[in-house]
This record gives C-alpha cells, structure tokens and sequence, in this order.
C-alpha cells in the first residue's frame, strides 16, 4: 500500500470549462472528496463562489502529484496542506499563488506552518520568517469557470 496520509488541498483562480473539465478528470484519478467523508466531487454542481476545497485520507505519500502540476502549469492558487508519515516524510504545506512560485514549508499535523530551527537559523532577518507566513497563509481565490483563459485569479 506504500506511505499513506491524508490530504487537504484548495484551489482558485480562473479556469476555462475545457480545463476544468480536465481538471475534474485529475480530481477524480485521486478520488477527493468535498468533505473528509463526504462524496466525491461532481463537476456539475459547481457554482463559482468559493474556492474548491478537496479532501483525501489515506492519499500515497499524502500529495497529488498530478494536481498540483496541473494548478501550477495553469497559474492556478493552491495550496495542499499533507498529514506526515511517521520515518517515511513529515507534514507540509505547498502553496502557489498562480505566479509561477510553488513553495514547500514544513507544517504540523494539524497542518499549521512551523519554521524548524534550520530554517530560522538560515533566516537573515525576521522580516524573512515574516514573509513566508504571509506568503503561506495568503487566501486562495474563489474557482471561477469562464470562457476566458485559465489562469487569472477571480477577483475577490
């Protein structure tokens, strides 16, 4: 079964119907779900108000790989928060706010970004810690479906 952990992962920004429908495929090849142990999610009952929250437990290595090459490679915002996997990986936060930089930091397992000790030792300045949180804890976009590109973050 490999290294398993769940997965929480939320998207916005802009999409056009024909990648949202290929984005819903990507969805579904991971099965998530609209709540821990709700449904899976249904493409058609999308309404365009809200961000897309997606949910997974037990995901291999508690990431999807697939989605979130396809966020990225369409400037869409995410971010994932992962469970670790006791000696196999910790948890993480990845967030991309659809500016072509994805990030990783480390997290607890309540998925809460922690700054190790490496990491605040490496930091020049506090402003440096400063502007990670704030770029980690940015929200992400409402999901608008357009007939535009993909890629442009809805307005707020």
């Amino acid at each position: 079964m490999g290294n398993r952990a769940s997965c929480f992962f939320t998207v916005g920004g802009r999409i056009s119907a024909v990648q949202f429908a290929k984005l819903a495929r990507i969805i579904a090849f991971y099965d998530l779900r609209t709540d821990w142990e709700g449904e899976p999610f249904e493409p058609e009952g999308w309404s365009n108000l809200a961000p897309l929250h997606l949910y997974a437990n037990k995901i291999n290595n508690g990431g999807v790989p697939r989605l979130e090459d396809f966020c990225f490679t369409n400037r869409l915002p995410f971010r994932r928060i992962s469970g670790g996997n006791l000696g196999a990986f910790p948890p993480e936060l990845v967030v991309c706010h659809g500016d072509g930089v994805r990030r990783r930091f480390s997290a607890d397992d309540e998925g809460r970004l922690i700054f190790t000790a490496d990491e605040v030792a490496a930091a020049g300045c506090l402003d440096e810690l400063h502007f990670s949180l704030r770029f980690a804890m940015r929200d992400i976009p409402v999901l608008a479906v357009t007939d535009g590109p993909a890629g442009e973050a809805a307005p707020c």
